[in-house]
């Protein structure tokens, strides 16, 4: 095991087919794609969470007196992890004089248990002729780190306010360690391919399981949606036998430029394996209720791309389906879509779809 200074932009790669010694390839275009390798697991880091709020507006994301979950984050964390940072921006309070001691909480779970807690209490400071509890009270920001226990794991990260404490942004990202160490996975020890020296096997198949696990493990975020604030979740009721649009609860099941849904370019990202992404779906719902099922689909014009069949949790869930579905179709609109059994309502809190493949 050693450490490895990972550049700074992507190193080239040799062009010349021999090398000097005859071997085949150069030995140096071999390493530089270790070195690549290694740039793309330390520096090409994906975001797992980004979203903002008018702090003024209906749209503020206020807490009550007590603790208040408003949002959820779902990713896959990625290979040669070190930890989440994030930046947050939190507001004075909601409601004047009431609160003593706001504060914004963020919660790390692995789906079940809560496995890092980041707590920022607000310390902004108000402008002349302003009371406590304003909206207009300054933002105060926060950048801070918590570990990420596991790779390739599936995560949720958390957002709870207490005491009247507001959040108007949030963006969270991956970060690596700061050096390249080939005990972590997607990490490739470029010192055997020198000059003078042969490549063995056993070094490619080195350099080959690290851009493997770069590929096809990092848990790649295709679109993520969570409720604004705690009062505007999904509620869907199971009044007939018929899909509805998730988002706005319409009969429509033809996706179009004007129903709620989301577009994506899923050109190149198929492997050699085959023509199709594999992915998962992350969902944390509730049934409310009744004892019924609900159905989800996603769906381009005039056909589906994949449908989960019987989530049918009780209480507060979270949980993650495995999903697979065409790649290289260009830029192109998808709706989500739901059927819940009559008699049962289902509330839902927040969404992601990423790419996984195992």
């Amino acid at each position: 095991m050693a450490k490895h200074v990972t550049p700074f932009k992507t190193p080239g790669v040799f062009s010349q087919r021999f090398a000097y010694n005859g071997r085949i390839p150069h030995a140096a275009a071999v390493r530089n794609m270790a070195h690549a390798t290694n740039f793309a697991s330390q520096r090409m880091r994906k975001v797992v969470a980004c979203k903002g709020c008018e702090s003024g507006g209906a749209g503020a994301a206020e807490g009550g007196a007590g603790t208040e979950r408003l949002w959820h984050f779902h990713f896959r964390s990625g290979v040669n992890l070190g930890q989440l940072d994030f930046m947050l921006g939190v507001v004075g309070v909601g409601t004047a004089g009431a609160a003593t001691d706001p504060r914004v909480r963020l919660r790390l779970h692995d789906v079940s248990a809560v496995t890092n807690t980041y707590t920022d209490y607000y310390r902004g400071w108000l402008l002349p002729g302003q009371e406590q509890g304003s909206y207009h009270a300054s933002t105060a920001w926060a950048h801070g780190s918590m570990s990420i226990p596991a790779e390739e794991t599936h995560y949720v990260l958390s957002v709870e306010t207490e005491d009247y404490g507001i959040v108007n942004a949030l963006t969270a990202w991956e970060r690596a360690p700061d050096a390249a160490d080939d005990s972590k996975t997607g990490v490739c020890d470029p010192s055997p391919f020198e000059i003078d020296r042969a490549i063995r096997d056993e070094d490619i198949k080195k350099l080959l399981e690290a851009q493997h696990d770069v590929w096809r493990n990092n848990g790649a975020h295709l679109f993520g949606w969570t409720r604004p604030d705690s009062g505007s979740e999904i509620s869907i009721a199971g009044s007939g036998p018929a899909w509805v649009n998730m988002f706005d609860q319409s009969a429509s099941t033809t996706p179009s430029a004007s129903t709620p849904g989301f577009s994506l370019d899923t050109q190149y990202h198929d492997t050699r394996n085959g023509g199709n992404i594999n992915g998962e779906l992350g969902i944390t719902y509730e049934r409310t209720v009744g004892a019924g099922n609900m159905d989800i689909r996603v769906r381009p014009s005039g056909s589906t791309l994949f449908t989960i069949n019987n989530i049918n949790g009780s209480g507060y869930t979270h949980e993650t389906h495995a999903v697979s579905f065409p790649a290289n179709s260009g830029l192109t609109k998808y709706d989500l879509q739901a059927y819940v059994d009559v008699g049962s309502t289902f509330v839902i809190h927040s969404l992601a779809l990423w790419e996984y493949e195992a």
